[in-house]
C-alpha cells in the first residue's frame, strides 16, 4: 500500500469547509477543532485506544461497552465517548510522574497524561457547537477517510505544522504554531546531526536522548529511529515544551510510535525539569534541539539573574564580568540562553566522569553577534573547549522562513589539554554541499541528500589537529572555501580581564569575504589568515 503523503491529502481542508459553511466557525479557529481529532485518529490507528470513528458500528465497541456511553443522539454518544476515553485506551507510556505533568507538582504520583488532553483542546465544547448529528457525522466520516498508519513517521511534525500554517497564515494568536519563534526542523537537517554525534559516540548499548525545547517531539522522534537502525538495543527519549497543547501532541506522537519518553511540561528557562540529569547515575548521552529564536524573556529576567547568582546551583553555564557580576545575554533573544543551559548540563555530566555531545540548530548571528555582552559570552563558551564545530547551513531550510541558520556541535570529550581550544567551522551553505529540496514547501527549498550529509560529515571528521597555539586572541587558517580551523588562543583574558578590543563581527565579516574570493579559486587551495 502506497504511503499517505500529507502535503497531497485534503482531509483537514474538507473539516474546515463543514466547520465554515455548517457551524460557522471562524477561520482563526480551525486549527484548535482539527488537530484534536488528527491526534485522536492516530491513536485509532496506532491501536491505542478501544473505539473507533465508525459511529455506523458502534464506534467499534463491543455492545456491552457501547451501552456505557450510548446517549440520547449521536452528538450525546461521541461526547460521552470522549469524557470516557481513558477507560476505552491501552496506553503504554501516556502515564508519567505527576511532577513532569504540572511544572507547580512536586508529587511522583503517576497520572494519565490524556486527562489534560480533552480539557486543554476544549473538545467537549466544540462537539456541543456542532448543531446536529449531520455535521459529526461529516466530520468522522472525512477521517475515516485517512490511516495515519500510512504516514511516514518523519512527517508527523506536518500534520501539525501543515495545519497551523495553512489555516492560519500566521496572522492570527492563539495556537503557537508559528508563533514563539517555531521553526520546523526538517528530516534531512536532523539526520545529518544524528550522524555527527553517531562519529563521535563510543559503542553504546544504551542511549538517553534529551531536546529542552522539544515542540511535537519530531527531533527527538526522528533521533530514535536514527539510533534504532544503527543498532542500538535501549534508547530513551526526554524533552521538555512549555506550549501545553504541542506538548500533549508529542506525548501523542511518541505513544503511537511506542517510543519510551518522559516529556514534561513547563518552561525550562526558569524550571528546567532535567537539571539533575536522569533518575540515578544514567547522563544524557546526546542533546538535540532547535531552541526558538527571537524570544524575549524579559518577564523571567529576575528569576533568571537571580538564579546565576549561585553559580553551582544555576540551571545555568555562568559567565562573570570583571566586578564577579553574571553577564545576561540580550532579554529580545532566548537562544544563547538555551545554549547555557546546555552546556551546564553537559559539564554537570563531565563531572561525573561521563561525556555528552549535542548539536543545537541557531541563527547565524549568534557566532558572531556585536557587543559587549555577546562577546563576553561567546568567548567563554570558547574558552572551555566545549565547542567542536560550527555549521553554517544554507538559506531556504525551513517551511516558514528563509533565514541563514547554524548548527552548533558541542563535545565534552574535546574538554583536554590538547584540542581545548580548537573549533571547526565548515560552510554548508557552499552550494556544493546542499541540493534542492524534491517536495518544496513554502520558504523550505533546499535540504541535504545522503551524499551532502556524508560529504558534510568526512569535512568535519577531516580535521584533527590543531593549529600551533599563536599569541593572538583568534587565529583562523582556511585549507579551501568550505573548512575553517580556528584556534582560541589559550593565553585568552581571564573572566577579570576586558576583552573589548575583540570585534568579532568585523572578523566575521572578513573571513566570510576571504572565503567568498576562495569560493572561486577553489583549484589553487590558497590559504590566507586572519588574525
Amino acid at each position: 500500500m502506497a504511503k499517505l503523503r500529507i502535503n497531497n491529502t485534503d482531509f483537514f481542508w474538507k473539516h474546515a469547509d463543514i466547520l465554515y459553511a455548517s457551524a460557522g466557525v471562524n477561520p482563526s479557529g480551525y486549527d484548535e477543532r482539527i488537530i484534536p481529532f488528527i491526534a485522536l485518529k492516530i491513536l485509532i490507528d496506532y491501536e491505542k485506544v478501544k473505539f473507533n470513528f465508525d459511529y455506523k458500528n458502534n464506534f467499534g465497541l463491543s455492545k456491552k461497552d457501547f451501552q456505557k456511553i450510548k446517549g440520547n443522539n449521536l452528538r450525546e454518544t461521541f461526547f460521552n465517548l470522549i469524557s470516557q476515553i481513558e477507560k476505552f485506551s491501552n496506553f503504554k507510556y501516556m502515564k508519567q510522574e505527576q511532577k513532569y505533568n504540572d511544572p507547580k507538582s512536586k508529587s511522583r504520583k503517576k497520572e494519565n497524561v490524556i486527562k489534560y488532553f480533552i480539557e486543554a483542546f476544549n473538545l467537549k465544547k466544540h462537539i456541543k457547537e456542532l448543531t446536529d448529528d449531520y455535521l459529526l457525522e461529516a466530520i468522522l466520516d472525512v477521517y475515516n477517510e485517512v490511516n495515519f498508519r500510512e504516514v511516514p513517521k518523519e512527517q508527523f511534525k506536518d500534520l501539525y505544522e501543515t495545519t497551523i500554517s495553512r489555516m492560519r497564515k500566521g496572522k492570527q494568536r492563539g495556537f503557537n504554531g508559528d508563533f514563539m519563534g517555531q521553526h520546523f526542523t526538517q528530516s534531512a537537517t536532523v539526520r545529518l546531526m544524528c550522524e555527527v554525534a553517531y562519529s563521535k559516540m563510543n559503542n553504546k548499548d544504551k542511549l538517553a536522548i534529551y531536546d529542552p525545547a522539544c515542540g511535537v517531539g519530531m527531533m527527538l522522534i526522528e533521533s530514535y529511529f536514527f539510533f534504532k537502525d544503527k543498532g542500538l538495543k535501549t534508547i530513551e527519549v526526554y524533552g521538555q515544551e512549555i506550549d501545553l497543547k504541542v506538548w500533549l501532541l508529542a506525548k501523542i506522537f511518541m505513544e503511537a510510535l511506542d517510543i519510551p519518553n518522559k516529556i514534561a511540561r513547563g518552561n525550562t528557562l526558569t524550571n528546567p525539569a532535567f537539571i539533575n540529569g536522569l533518575n540515578g547515575n544514567d547522563s544524557f548521552d546526546f542533546i538535540i534541539t532547535n531552541p526558538p529564536f527571537g524570544i524575549d524573556w524579559k518577564h523571567e529576567e529576575k528569576i533568571i539573574s537571580k538564579n546565576m547568582e549561585d553559580e553551582k546551583k544555576s540551571f545555568f553555564f555562568v559567565v562573570k564580568d570583571d566586578k564577579g557580576k553574571p553577564i545576561l545575554p540580550p532579554k529580545g533573544d532566548g537562544q544563547f540562553l538555551f545554549m547555557l543551559h546546555i552546556i551546564k548540563l553537559m559539564l554537570n555530566e563531565k563531572k561525573k566522569g561521563k561525556n555528552a555531545f549535542a548539536g543545537i540548530i541557531s541563527s547565524s548571528s549568534l557566532p558572531y553577534a556585536s557587543g559587549k555582552a555577546q562577546d563576553l559570552i561567546r568567548q567563554a563558551i570558547f574558552r572551555i573547549g566545549i565547542v567542536d564545530t560550527i555549521l553554517l547551513q544554507p538559506q531556504n531550510m525551513f517551511s516558514n522562513t528563509s533565514m541563514q541558520t547554524c548548527i552548533w556541535f558541542l563535545n565534552t570529550q574535546k574538554m583536554d589539554k590538547q584540542t581545548k581550544y580548537n573549533l571547526t567551522l565548515v560552510r554548508a551553505d557552499n552550494h556544493e554541499l546542499y541540493t534542492k529540496h524534491p517536495d518544496p514547501i513554502d520558504n523550505m527549498k533546499n535540504t541535504y541528500s545522503k551524499k551532502n550529509i556524508k560529504e558534510i560529515l568526512e569535512l568535519i571528521k577531516s580535521l584533527k589537529k590543531a593549529l600551533p597555539y599563536k599569541k593572538k586572541v583568534i587565529s583562523v587558517k582556511k585549507e579551501n572555501s568550505i573548512i575553517t580551523k580556528i584556534n582560541i588562543s589559550s593565553e585568552l583574558p581571564l573572566e577579570s580581564e576586558k576583552m573589548e578590543d575583540i570585534d568579532l563581527y568585523e572578523l566575521y565579516k572578513e573571513l566570510m569575504e576571504t572565503l567568498d574570493c576562495l569560493c572561486k579559486k577553489r583549484n589553487k587551495r590558497k590559504i590566507a589568515k586572519v588574525v
